[in-house]
């Protein structure tokens, strides 16, 4: 009788889109947060290890990318030089690859190597490859013997590649020009799994830093994970960027994509969503044939670190790794420290929970501190001569990250913690110029988001698409325009021109006047916007006027700390159009209840909180 042919098993945990949440905390609120944390991850890694080792499984961990940014604690440890507590953290817990993801150049190639260089484990950067300095390794190949059904051991060489967007040459133009440059995700995937293959891969897993998308999105797209997987080029998948979850129910009903079983074609696949609040779990199953190993039989899961109560709280359903809470604990003493330092009074309630319904404070206060600047920095040029404006975006306002995601800052003394509450990621400003043609796009770009609305239509009608991304709604302010919601979007989420008639973007004035096709605008902007990101509509184009290594935070900062802060003289810039009395359906955080009053023109009618734990409104138009 023929032995049946040799079956390994192999365990893969991953996690993706740290954004160095390392402690179950949330900073710009001074409280804990059971839903993040590395630290609780920990708890996973360890046990999902141990089981998997006591039933004689191997185990490797690989991490995802975008581990280095996104949170007080990152922008403390991005300004020291002591040894990063992240990296000792992946060695105790015995990570044995990563890859880089987008987020992992903001705080520049110096401080990235300088982090680097710590690791004892690999990271990988198939796709962006360094034109000075020190190199990034395009993959690397784990060398494992694994026991088959009968005790008997193979030496199996497990193939890594690492992939990220292309589009980071554009998010981060002022680091990455003239430094790095980086190829198509699919392109390079194809060609470095193959490399591996000649070079006695057994098994090609991809570390793609890149969502899920329609992989007939055109060439060089930004999440390419469906693509890559269609190549047939790689046995498994970890994906991410997006912060969305598989196996799950976030891409039910895409072509290709198995959201129960986590595959994405035939491949397994895995999408850890963010910020440590899960971990992912891939169990292969290998069986050797004449030609090599190849994937039988596959689950993936993704193991939570806290549940949502039917309230839509968190409650916690493991500890605090012992060992990571004492690593951590002196840097988390030391961004308490800074995020509570005083910074001054505030007369204004600064909050978000209604960012899609009129401008706000906070967003004024961003505004105002970016024009400041450039104002200061082109005095006195061609440039400093043509009208400023200066454009902003919500960046907490629920949606993936749960209803607890608003900024929700009270009258009185102004912390460091609300500053960074009000802009939480590490942009730089720039600005550039641009035509009121093109001004009119980038409104009509910012105004997708809204469902389109039937005014004689007396059911309440969602007001918002779910989920989509608030901090591609850009508001310009130094401008007057209403937001008309009768009409169809005229733009697609990728920049495409959807409907050339459609026009939402109704009375665009400068000044009192019409806004002119041909009218020349300065517009104050971060530089992930003025380098295309988003995909608004002419502004990878446009000339840049100013361009500066000072952060957006810090610009804030530098207001507030004058003893006249800035004041253009800008009134609101928008307002929705009036539907006539239609009725909408408007989701925020529970949190607004206390903030009623600032909507009162729209007779908001609570509605109690969904499952999701979002607060429901019915607001009259």
């Amino acid at each position: 009788m023929l032995n049946p042919s040799p079956v390994l098993r192999l365990r893969v945990l991953a996690t993706t889109d740290l954004h160095l949440h390392l402690m179950a905390y949330d900073y710009h609120n001074d409280r804990a947060d059971d839903a993040v944390g590395l630290v609780r991850t920990a708890t996973l890694i360890r046990q999902a290890r141990s089981e998997a080792e006591a039933q004689g499984v191997t185990v490797v961990l690989l991490d995802n990318g975008d581990l280095l940014e996104g949170t007080p604690m990152a922008d403390v440890l991005a300004q020291s030089q002591v040894p990063h507590p992240l990296i000792t953290a992946m060695h105790d817990l015995g990570y044995d690859a990563a890859t880089l993801g987008n987020h992992d150049f903001d705080f520049g190639l110096d401080y990235l190597d300088r982090v680097l260089a710590q690791a004892r484990f690999p990271v990988l950067s198939s796709n962006a490859k360094r034109l000075h300095g020190r190199a990034w390794p395009d993959h690397a190949l784990l060398l494992r013997n694994i026991n088959d059904q009968n005790g008997q051991a193979h030496f199996i060489r497990i193939g890594l590649i690492g992939l990220l967007p292309p589009q980071v040459m554009q998010w981060n133009r002022q680091i990455l020009a003239g430094q790095v440059t980086v190829r198509d995700i699919v392109a390079t995937g194809i060609e470095k799994a193959r490399a591996l293959r000649r070079g006695g891969a057994d098994l090609v897993i991809a570390l793609a830093h890149t969502g899920i998308a329609d992989p007939r999105d055109g060439p060089n797209p930004e999440n390419a994970a469906l693509d890559l997987a269609r190549t047939g080029e790689i046995d498994a998948l970890i994906a991410g960027h997006t912060h969305l979850h598989l196996p799950g129910p976030d891409h039910a009903g895409w072509p290709e994509v198995d959201p129960e079983n986590a595959r994405l074609g035939t491949v397994p696949a895995l999408m850890p969503g963010a910020r440590g609040a899960v971990l992912g779990v891939m169990d292969l199953t290998l069986q050797q044939t004449e030609t090599g190993w190849f994937v039988a039989q596959h689950s993936s899961a993704l193991r939570p670190i806290a549940l949502q109560t039917a309230s839509g709280q968190t409650r916690a359903v493991v500890a605090d790794d012992v060992r990571l809470s004492r690593l951590f604990a002196p840097y988390h003493a030391r961004a308490l420290t800074q995020m509570r330092a005083h910074v001054r009074q505030t007369d204004a309630k600064l909050h978000s929970y209604f960012a899609a319904l009129f401008p706000s404070d906070a967003l004024a206060l961003v505004a105002r501190a970016q024009a400041r600047t450039v104002r200061l920095a082109l005095d006195g040029t061609d440039s400093g001569r043509l009208p400023l404006l200066s454009a902003v975006a919500p960046f907490k306002t629920g949606g993936r990250a749960g209803p607890l995601n608003y900024t929700d800052i009270p009258k009185g003394p102004l912390l460091q913690r609300h500053v960074a509450d009000l802009y939480v990621f590490p942009n730089r400003l720039s600005a550039i110029r641009i035509s009121g043609a093109i001004l009119a796009d980038w409104l009509e770009m910012s105004a997708l988001f809204f469902c389109t609305h039937d005014p004689d239509l007396r059911t309440p009608q969602p007001l918002l698409i779910r989920d989509y991304p608030m901090y591609n709604f850009d508001v310009i302010y130094g401008l007057s325009y209403e937001i008309d919601l009768r009409g169809p979007a005229r733009f697609s989420p990728d920049g495409r021109l959807r409907d050339p008639v459609a026009q939402r973007i109704r009375n665009l004035r400068w000044n009192g006047a019409a806004v002119a096709a041909d009218q020349p605008f300065v517009v104050a902007v971060n530089t992930y916007r003025a380098g295309g990101g988003g995909h608004f509509p002419g502004l990878a184009a446009a000339p840049v006027v100013y361009d500066s290594d000072t952060t957006v935070v810090d610009c804030i900062l530098q207001d507030l700390n004058t003893p006249a802060p800035y004041a253009p003289p800008w009134p609101d810039p928008w307002q929705l159009c009036p539907l006539g009395g239609a009725q909408v359906s408007f989701e925020t955080g529970p949190g607004a209840m206390a903030h009623l009053d600032d909507i009162a023109g729209y007779n908001p009618v609570p509605m109690g909180v969904n499952d999701r734990g979002f607060l429901k409104l019915h607001l009259t138009l």
